[in-house]
């Protein structure tokens, strides 16, 4: 353990020192400085003995005898060294750039028959069981074990003023209803966290809706019990198919099912959809301010020819823009300028923590120069990596035809693991990219109306983070085999989580965090942390996520092969039903 000894006398040293001294921290021997070991807390000393372990594999010779030296330097956040300047946001664009732009003239014409729009829906246990009104709520298992763990999850039994369900439906279907009569399509996942919520998922979603005006809306409403039945019927001997294309899990799984069941809506019930555009539900279309800032509303911009253009990146490849995106203003910002970034600049000075690991400053000068980026001409386009959970959707054809998805084994920043998949993959002579759509904006509204109830998560939410850093390197240096190739393309947010040395980033920057935590937080961050990064570290050790990402590969394959091939009539006519089953129907429609 000679170079943890180095690493961690230097790291006291030049750093812990101060940082004890001003905040008052008091503590007899380095040991429990640096680790913040409870004699009690076995399993905390056993995943940092494991992560340890990582350690030592990770700091070679050189970097040992940096340490020795008494320079840490290759083992800070090297994105830390970008300005927050003119000169580094332009340099996205430069990076970006799209150049002999050839628009799609086979463009989405008719946005609100040619394009479905999809979001998710987390569900779980009523906080108050006993006063819980609801007509099936017996066949609530409130004993079961939880299965499944969201950043932000619905209880049953929240107000109606802060369910995003009635939120972001009702919404949805006023912003249509500003520019349209007609009919729009929707299908909802919904993923829960205890199986037995399965069982009403459906009726208790219609119940919430059926005196609210969705009347601009034609939803579907998938539970991991309509996926099942969807992949049985398509194949009931493939059991790779029917683990791969469901909601329950993980944020891949209903990232990925949500993209890939539209092809099937298209060949089942509605031939003319040519598009998916996910949002998420404490988002809303600003109809007024898109109009007065850009003369068009929301599903105009759906109609976009950068939205299927072909042209060549900023190294000469040949690409084709399969997907589009727009960006986020945030609901307190958005009376002052559409085009704000939805993320705060963040302050020069580093915490100690952000010496190791800092997202805040490549994802402010992403976000800006990226989602924010404003066109000088309609023959302008860039290509967009940093994408959010909603605001982006594909092409059908192109889905089918490049095979996008995102392993099930990504917790958060699904999103922007989609692309990974295919970064690298060249179909027909071209590669996969998302096209920024620069006047295409949403409302976020999950601070004005969610904020208490998110205040809960918070801490367990940013376990994801930690996760984030292990998942998001070894996916792309072990499985996908092009580590540097991914974190240059992705520079700088997601990127940024691409780390040739993870563990050693991981192991500083969680005993950094510990010390800036007070007990209690500190104590409900390990309750989280332990018993994740432990399964994950050991996940990754016995292949599991390598043999995961195989299987769900080819699962995807096999689907999508079914879907160019054609369905058979008579299984076309079972899946018919399902889909009919999976629609809501409510007297406001």
């Amino acid at each position: 353990m000679d170079k943890l000894s180095t690493l961690y006398n230097l790291l006291y040293k030049k750093h812990l020192r101060n940082f004890i001294d001003e905040n008052n921290i008091i503590h007899k021997d380095i040991e429990n400085i640096l680790l913040c070991k409870k004699a009690e807390n076995k399993q905390f000393n056993q995943v940092i003995k494991l992560i340890e372990q990582k350690v030592c594999c990770e700091i070679s010779d050189e970097v040992t005898d940096k340490l020795a030296k008494g320079d840490l330097g290759d083992l800070y956040f090297e994105e830390n060294k970008i300005a927050i300047n003119d000169e580094s946001i332009n340099k996205i664009s430069e990076l970006r750039s799209v150049d002999n732009l050839e628009l799609n003239e086979s463009h989405i014409t008719n946005s609100y028959k040619q394009v479905v729009i999809t979001s998710n829906i987390l569900l779980t246990l009523p906080k108050d069981y006993d006063n819980f009104q609801f007509t099936s709520k017996s066949l609530i298992d409130m004993n079961e074990q939880q299965e499944n763990w969201y950043d932000h999850p619905i209880p049953l039994d929240i107000d109606d003023k802060s369910n995003e369900i009635i939120y972001g439906l009702t919404n949805l279907s006023k912003s249509i209803k500003m520019e349209t009569d007609e009919i729009v399509m929707v299908i909802l996942s919904v993923s829960v966290t205890h199986k037995s919520l399965n069982l009403i998922a459906k009726e208790y979603i219609q119940s919430k809706l059926y005196d609210k005006d969705v009347s601009n809306l034609d939803i579907y409403i998938f539970t991991e019990d309509e996926c099942n039945q969807l992949t049985k019927t398509l194949d009931s001997n493939d059991k790779d198919l029917q683990s791969t294309l469901g909601v329950c899990g993980r944020y891949g799984r209903h990232y990925s099912f949500l993209k890939a069941i539209t092809p099937l809506f298209k060949q089942v019930v509605n031939n003319d959809v040519t598009a998916t555009f996910k949002i998420d539900l404490d988002q809303v279309f600003p109809q007024k301010e898109l109009k007065k800032a850009t003369g068009k509303y929301a599903f105009e911009n759906f109609m976009s020819k950068k939205w299927g253009a072909r042209g060549t990146d900023s190294i000469g490849r040949s690409i084709k823009l399969s997907m589009a995106a727009g960006g986020l203003v945030n609901e307190s910002d958005i009376d002052d300028y559409l085009f704000i970034p939805d993320v705060k600049k963040p302050k020069d000075n580093l915490n100690i923590e952000q010496l190791f690991f800092n997202s805040s400053r490549p994802q402010y000068v992403s976000t800006v120069g990226e989602i924010c980026k404003q066109y000088a001409s309609e023959n302008e386009c860039i290509i967009r990596y940093h994408v959010t959970g909603g605001v982006n959707g594909i092409l059908v054809d192109d889905l089918v035809r490049f095979r996008p998805f995102t392993p099930s084994f990504f917790t958060r920043a699904e999103d922007q693991g989609y692309l990974l998949s295919v970064i690298n993959k060249e179909v027909d002579g071209e590669y996969m990219r998302c096209a920024h759509l620069d006047k295409f904006v949403m409302r976020h509204d999950k601070e004005a109306f969610l904020s208490e109830d998110l205040k809960h998560f918070e801490i367990p939410k940013s376990v994801g983070d930690f996760e984030r850093m292990l998942i998001f390197s070894h996916y792309s240096y072990d499985i996908l085999g092009c580590g540097d190739l991914i974190k240059q393309e992705l520079f700088p947010f997601t990127g940024s989580f691409v780390l040739r040395r993870p563990y050693t980033s991981l192991l500083l920057r969680l005993l950094t965090r510990l010390l800036s935590l007070s007990e209690t937080d500190g104590n409900v961050f390990l309750q989280s942390f332990i018993p994740r990064i432990t399964e994950l570290i050991n996940n990754i050790d016995n292949s599991v996520l390598r043999n995961t990402y195989v299987k769900e590969k080819d699962a995807y394959d096999r689907y999508y092969d079914m879907l160019l091939v054609g369905i058979d009539g008579n299984v076309k006519e079972k899946l018919s039903e399902i889909f009919k089953s999976a629609r809501i129907n409510l007297h406001s429609n």
